[in-house]
């Protein structure tokens, strides 16, 4: 067998077998990534779902420290689904 075809059927094991991990292996990742739209005391002309108040705003931040989550970036969100990591994580976003 020629090198180049030794090397091709390689990398198509390895897919194979990587492909099966990131179907079949359970992850162990436990984050959440949290949106918001308006945070904001006045009132918006805006569907109230999504709206929360400085006060509700808060209290949530509190609550997911309060229950061990780490705040991270979405950049690290990715570096941990990517590795597999098990940190208890939250990023925060805003639309």
């Amino acid at each position: 067998m020629n090198r180049d075809l030794y090397f091709y059927y390689l990398s198509r094991i390895i897919d194979i077998i990587y492909s099966f991990i990131v179907r079949y292996v359970p992850s162990k990742v436990h984050g959440k990534i949290v949106m918001f739209h308006h945070i904001s005391n006045e009132n918006i002309d805006e569907i109230d779902s999504c709206l929360c108040r400085i006060d509700q705003f808060i209290e949530i931040l509190n609550s997911l420290e309060r229950e061990g989550y780490r705040f991270v970036s979405i950049d690290e969100v990715l570096d941990i689904i990517r590795l597999r990591r098990r940190d208890k994580f939250v990023a925060i976003s805003f639309d």
